[in-house]
Protein backbone atom coordinates (compact mmCIF):
# COMPACT_ATOMS: atom_id res chain seq x y z
CA UNK A 1 0.00 0.00 0.00
CA UNK A 2 2.84 2.20 0.77
CA UNK A 3 6.19 3.02 -0.97
CA UNK A 4 8.53 1.27 1.60
CA UNK A 5 7.96 -2.14 4.26
CA UNK A 6 7.56 -0.37 7.29
CA UNK A 7 4.01 -1.36 8.60
CA UNK A 8 3.77 2.36 10.43
CA UNK A 9 4.89 4.44 7.04
CA UNK A 10 8.46 5.42 8.84
CA UNK A 11 8.68 4.11 12.12
CA UNK A 12 9.85 0.48 12.46
CA UNK A 13 8.44 -2.15 14.87
CA UNK A 14 11.28 -2.36 16.78
CA UNK A 15 10.99 1.61 17.17
CA UNK A 16 7.49 1.58 18.40
CA UNK A 17 8.28 -1.34 20.65
CA UNK A 18 10.23 0.79 22.76
CA UNK A 19 8.05 4.11 22.90
CA UNK A 20 7.04 4.18 26.73
CA UNK A 21 4.29 6.92 26.04
CA UNK A 22 0.93 5.69 26.96
CA UNK A 23 -1.36 4.96 24.17
CA UNK A 24 -5.15 4.16 23.93
CA UNK A 25 -5.79 2.78 20.38
CA UNK A 26 -8.89 3.10 18.92
CA UNK A 27 -9.34 0.17 15.82
CA UNK A 28 -9.53 0.94 12.16
CA UNK A 29 -11.33 -0.66 9.79
CA UNK A 30 -10.82 0.89 6.67
CA UNK A 31 -7.60 0.61 3.63
CA UNK A 32 -5.49 3.37 5.32
CA UNK A 33 -6.67 2.75 9.00
CA UNK A 34 -6.81 -1.66 8.85
CA UNK A 35 -7.34 -3.85 11.98
CA UNK A 36 -4.06 -5.76 11.76
CA UNK A 37 -2.21 -2.19 12.21
CA UNK A 38 -4.13 -1.44 14.93
CA UNK A 39 -3.86 -4.62 16.47
CA UNK A 40 0.00 -4.83 15.93
CA UNK A 41 -0.13 -1.21 17.22
CA UNK A 42 -1.19 -1.76 20.49
CA UNK A 43 0.28 -5.19 20.89
CA UNK A 44 3.76 -3.88 20.60
CA UNK A 45 3.14 -0.87 23.10
CA UNK A 46 1.30 -3.17 25.04
CA UNK A 47 -1.68 -0.57 24.66
CA UNK A 48 -5.27 -1.39 24.92
CA UNK A 49 -6.90 -1.49 21.34
CA UNK A 50 -10.76 -0.97 21.61
CA UNK A 51 -12.81 -2.49 19.07
CA UNK A 52 -15.99 -1.71 17.28
CA UNK A 53 -15.80 1.81 18.70
CA UNK A 54 -18.02 4.00 15.70
CA UNK A 55 -21.61 3.00 16.55
CA UNK A 56 -24.19 1.43 19.48
CA UNK A 57 -23.37 0.10 23.03
CA UNK A 58 -19.79 0.43 22.18
CA UNK A 59 -19.50 3.81 21.11
CA UNK A 60 -20.30 5.02 25.06
CA UNK A 61 -17.70 2.45 26.24
CA UNK A 62 -15.80 4.19 24.22
CA UNK A 63 -16.19 7.68 25.27
CA UNK A 64 -15.90 6.10 28.63
CA UNK A 65 -12.23 4.62 28.09
CA UNK A 66 -11.08 7.77 26.28
CA UNK A 67 -11.61 10.20 29.45
CA UNK A 68 -10.80 7.44 32.13
CA UNK A 69 -7.51 6.93 29.68
CA UNK A 70 -6.82 11.28 29.36
CA UNK A 71 -7.52 11.30 33.62
CA UNK A 72 -5.12 8.79 34.59
CA UNK A 73 -2.30 9.86 31.58
CA UNK A 74 -2.83 14.14 32.16
CA UNK A 75 0.11 15.92 33.61
CA UNK A 76 -0.17 17.89 36.02
CA UNK A 77 0.10 21.92 35.55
Amino acid sequence: MFINDLNFLAVSEADIAQMTVPMLVLQGDDLYHPASASKKLAALTGSTCIEGWKEGPKLELARRSVADFLRRHAQSA
